[in-house]
């Protein structure tokens, strides 16, 4: 038997991201919860980059997360921790997904 948790969503943010050359495209979803909790979702595909290369996931300038390439692309779902909280976010803000500094992809927050 698997338990979830359904939890009432109090905003949510999106950014459809795109790579400089067209090519990797993805969307971030930002959300935050009634009860004060948040979590982060990003999809990212046709990255052009090799498996296991790292990247950071950065909103408006802050690093919200770093992970691997894995199948070309990257797959993540986080939730905020007490420990490793994500960082805030407003529409508006720009979210660049990048190795070694260079750009993979960004674009800006929306409202959903």
């Amino acid at each position: 038997m698997s338990w979830f948790r359904m939890r009432r969503v109090r905003e949510e943010l999106e950014a459809r991201l795109t790579g400089p050359d067209g090519r990797a495209r993805g969307k971030l979803e930002r959300k935050w919860y009634a009860d004060g909790g948040g979590s982060v979702k990003l999809r990212l595909r046709e990255t052009g980059m090799p498996d296991g290369t790292a990247v950071i996931l950065r909103i408006e300038g802050i690093t919200a997360l770093g992970a691997e390439i894995a199948d070309g692309g990257l797959r993540i779902e986080r939730e905020d921790a007490a420990d490793q909280p994500l960082p805030d976010a407003l529409e508006g803000d720009l979210v660049e997904v990048l190795s070694d500094g260079a750009v993979l992809a960004s674009g800006r927050l929306t409202r959903d």
